[in-house]
């Protein structure tokens, strides 16, 4: 047998042509299906709700007749000689394997078989001769600072549109790369650039208002608003009243990144996440640990929670790597199948919880609790206040 075979639960052997009762004994459960030919050789694979239901479709008897364009592939039927299958229990379980699987059977090409890519961050590198956001799903490629995900690209885009805008930041990387020379652009003649194209800062300066901008982006919010409602009020007492206007157009503009769409901006370091995902019971949930596109599976847990086994969850994230050098391709589908399930919510993508420090036991238990619906555990066995 192939070396991925012990990737599956079971190896199923069968008989030219397969019939219904050949694949009797596969589950009707979740899962991951190959179908393997002679010697072995993968034909094709699969995600299924009803790994059963799938397979005995993919291998059912049809004719020219019976499609709408005439057969060009090989009939499965006739061809397959060993069914594998794994069994899942949730969606993000299923892709995950599936995804692990496909990069070893086709490592050339498995990264185009997964219903999903790389999520979107925003990239700035400060040391650039000309630093600029830009969006990318390239995260720790190269040097600088990433922040993210965002579930689209246009998301991305217009983050960085509210970081041009609430900063007075230069538009055009075409314009930026013609400073200290270039000419006035039509923001700047609004006051609306600080306008480093034609040399009103110099490239020093504005290096220090886009840090200044990527520190806000990264979280730290509060003291920018402070300072913009100071200077507006002194405006107001100077009775500067264009100027205060203008400050309070730009506080309002802060209030664009609170929506939704941006709620999980964070540097990308910060990519770490405890996932609880639906168990084989009424009574377990599985949970697995990733932590910038490392990625491992742990046992169930069963309810009631332990405590210690809990804590032995926070733990393992402390066992996995923080180096953003190893980040590769295969890092970031891990890191994109994490986000998709983050952008679902717990009631498709299951429980998501970005890990930190301070993530307690106590914590994840009551989380585990708030989602037992989702996680697809019975409210009676949901534990009681004094239980």
């Amino acid at each position: 047998m192939a070396d991925w075979s012990e990737l599956f639960d079971e190896g199923l052997e069968v008989q030219s042509p397969v019939s219904d009762e050949q694949i009797r004994v596969v589950p009707a459960k979740r899962g991951v299906v190959l179908l393997a030919g002679e010697n072995d050789e993968p034909i094709v694979m699969l995600t299924a709700a009803d790994l059963r239901a799938r397979t005995r479709n993919r291998l059912a008897e049809r004719t020219n007749a019976d499609l709408p364009v005439p057969r060009k592939s090989p009939d499965l039927r006739r061809i397959t000689r060993r069914v594998y299958y794994r069994r899942c229990e949730s969606l993000f379980e299923t892709d995950w394997w599936f995804l692990e699987i496909a990069r070893q059977i086709w490592p050339g090409r498995y990264a185009k078989m997964v219903s999903w890519k790389p999520p979107w961050f925003i990239h700035i590198h400060l040391a650039d001769a000309y630093p600029h956001f830009q969006r990318t799903r390239e995260v720790f490629a190269r040097p600088g600072c990433y922040l993210g995900p965002f579930a689209a690209a246009r998301d991305a885009e217009a983050f960085i549109e509210a970081l041009q805008e609430s900063f007075d930041l230069c538009r055009s990387i075409t314009c930026l790369r013609r400073a200290p020379n270039g000419p006035r652009c039509a923001y700047a003649e609004m006051g609306r650039c600080v306008s480093p194209a034609d040399g009103t800062i110099s490239m020093d300066a504005y290096r220090e208002i886009l840090a200044g901008a990527l520190a806000f982006a990264a979280g730290d919010r509060a003291g920018l608003r402070e300072t913009l409602t100071s200077r507006m009020k002194a405006a107001a007492v100077a009775l500067d009243f264009e100027r205060a206007g203008t400050l309070k157009a730009r506080r309002e503009r802060l209030e664009t990144f609170e929506q939704e769409r941006f709620a999980h901006v964070r540097p990308a370091e910060q990519f770490a996440h405890v996932l609880v995902q639906r168990g084989a019971s009424r009574r377990e949930v599985r949970a697995f640990l990733s932590r910038q596109g490392e990625m491992v599976p742990l046992g169930p847990l069963a309810w009631p929670w332990k405590k210690d086994e809990l804590e032995g969850v926070l733990s393992g994230m402390k066992t996995l790597s923080s180096d953003a050098s190893n980040c590769d391709n295969h890092s970031r589908l891990r890191m994109g199948l994490v986000a998709r399930s983050l952008f679902a919510g717990p009631r498709r993508g299951g429980l998501v919880l970005w890990w930190n420090e301070e993530l307690t036991a106590q914590a994840l238990g009551e989380a585990m609790e708030n989602h037992h619906d989702d996680l697809g555990l019975s409210p009676s066995t949901k534990p009681s206040d004094d239980g």
